[in-house]
């Protein structure tokens, strides 16, 4: 009896031993990877702390970035830019310019988020309500209604007003697609005519 206890002794203690090992040996190749900008400890997002890198645009008014490795899905608060692909509309006019503008201002870059307080955290579809800060302090969300590639949704949000003055003077001045679109109300939506893809 004694032999077959020391017999296990010896046994459990070669376990640990080889359990240990392997356990080090995974510490040791992990950090090597991560050294050489390779492997699990490889920040997936290299955004500064508090911002997230943008990995794709679904078009003009949402985006996907990645948070802790993960893809989120981000709807850009208070705009509204015409359709590309909605599964029961057409494409619409401008719609292509407005995926276009964002898709160069953000894919693949590092983009800060900030809430609005007057609406809730995430949409019906489950998307994270945001404005987007561009790297230079610029907002995406104002851009859009400036240069004439998204209307001004009719939610309460925090910048509505603001929003609603540069949506004003984009149609005064025909910028974008206020001069090339017509644009009509739906209920009580802005839309722009549709288009052949």
């Amino acid at each position: 009896m004694a032999s077959l206890n020391a017999l296990l002794k010896r046994r459990t203690r070669t376990l640990l031993r080889s359990a240990l090992g392997l356990v080090l040996a995974f510490i040791v190749f992990t950090l090597a990877q991560s050294l050489e900008g390779k492997g699990p400890f490889t920040p997936d997002d290299p955004a500064p702390p508090g911002q997230y890198t943008v990995i794709d645009v679904a078009d003009g008014d949402t985006i996907y970035v990645s948070m802790d490795g993960i893809r989120e899905s981000i709807r850009l608060v208070g705009v509204d830019t015409p359709e590309t692909h909605h599964p029961s509309k057409p494409a619409q006019c401008y719609g292509t310019e407005a995926t276009q503008f964002t898709r160069n201002l953000v894919k693949g870059k590092p983009v800060k988020l900030v809430a609005d307080t007057k609406q809730p955290n995430r949409d019906k579809y489950g998307r994270l309500l945001r404005y987007v800060f561009l790297q230079d302090g610029r907002e995406l969300n104002e851009l859009l209604v400036t240069g004439g590639y998204a209307f001004v949704t009719n939610f309460n949000t925090e910048k509505k007003k603001e929003f609603r003055q540069l949506q004003e003077a984009a149609k005064n001045s025909r910028t974008g697609l206020w001069g090339a679109c017509t644009v009509k109300e739906s209920g009580s939506y802005l839309q722009t005519n549709s288009v052949e893809m």
